[in-house]
């Protein structure tokens, strides 16, 4: 079963993207990096997609 990340909150959003195994889920990396460009940016949000971890 897939995430539905339309049903998550920005905080949640941005917890996913800071824990998610991006080698083991790609499309679901992708479909995370999606909906959090459909969210209003927020200050963490900006740090986080300009400094990856991965």
């Amino acid at each position: 079963m897939k995430p539905d990340y339309s049903k998550y909150t920005q905080e949640e959003l941005l917890d996913v993207y800071e824990n998610i195994d991006r080698k083991m889920y790609p499309e679901r990396f992708k479909a995370l990096c999606s909906s959090i460009e459909l969210e209003k940016p927020v200050e963490k949000k900006k740090r986080l997609l300009t400094n990856p971890k991965n």
